[in-house]
């Protein structure tokens, strides 16, 4: 977990081990002539296909690979406690009117 978080190695291993495996049946199904293997099915294979490239792209969206339009990151900094999760500094929230009168009796009082 040094790289990669846990939520990165659960689904390299589910997904992409499936996938290999699945390739290695249907590449092992042409070289053995039909004995061995599993045998692209038309448009079911496909399917799976379409699957792994779907299961891909989300992936690589989650790892911060691939990003989305714009449209979607600028709303990112509107999200309560964002600015805290990322390391800025949070915004100070304004007193309310019975919280002033209580801090000022606690602060010292400064000499001009």
């Amino acid at each position: 977990t040094k790289v990669l978080s846990g939520m990165h190695r659960s689904l390299v291993q589910t997904g992409l081990r499936t996938m290999c495996v699945w390739l290695c049946g249907v590449a092992l199904f042409d070289a053995s002539g039909g004995r061995l293997g599993e045998p692209w099915l038309g448009w079911t294979s496909l399917l799976e296909v379409i699957g792994f490239l779907t299961f891909l792209c989300g992936f690589f969206l989650y790892s911060g690979v691939l990003k989305l339009p714009t449209v979607f990151q600028a709303c990112e900094p509107a999200v309560a406690g964002y600015e805290a999760l990322a390391g800025a500094p949070a915004a100070k929230a304004p007193e309310s009117a019975e919280e002033a009168p209580k801090k000022a009796a606690q602060e010292p009082a400064q000499q001009p």
